[in-house]
């Protein structure tokens, strides 16, 4: 794989950062099935990562860095460590190579209650020492 692109953010007219990262390298992309959940292991390149998560229109996509992605199952509110992923505003994540204990690598399980979904995963490097 390509050496990690450092985020960078492009500035805007009034030279204030934009939402105008260069392009990436280390991209993951997945057609995600109905209840399956599926996982991308952070890469080990860096410490810290600012990722960008995209997914497909009219699809709804869960994202949890803690334990295995699970989709809500009821009319009502319950915790979760999940977080619903929005096709018309990606989010923006900073996540670690390894979990608090410094061993464990740090996984991102996604899953799916649409029939299929497409998600793209995008990590960029950051170099600070947060």
């Amino acid at each position: 794989m390509a050496k990690p692109v450092i985020l960078n953010f492009g500035r805007d007219i009034q030279g204030f950062n934009a939402n105008a990262p260069g392009p990436c390298v280390t991209n993951f992309n997945a057609v995600l099935a109905s209840g399956t959940a599926a996982s991308i292991t952070v890469p080990t390149d860096y410490t810290n990562w600012i990722v960008k998560i995209g997914c497909q229109q009219a699809t709804q996509v869960y994202m949890d860095a803690t334990t295995t992605a699970v989709a809500p199952s009821t009319g009502s509110f319950v915790a979760s460590t999940a977080e619903m992923v929005s096709f018309s505003d990606p989010i923006w994540k900073r996540v670690t190579t390894f979990q608090q204990d410094g061993k464990t690598a740090t996984v991102l399980s996604f899953i799916t209650d649409s029939t299929t979904a497409e998600v793209s995963v995008s990590f960029y490097a950051d170099p600070s020492p947060h």
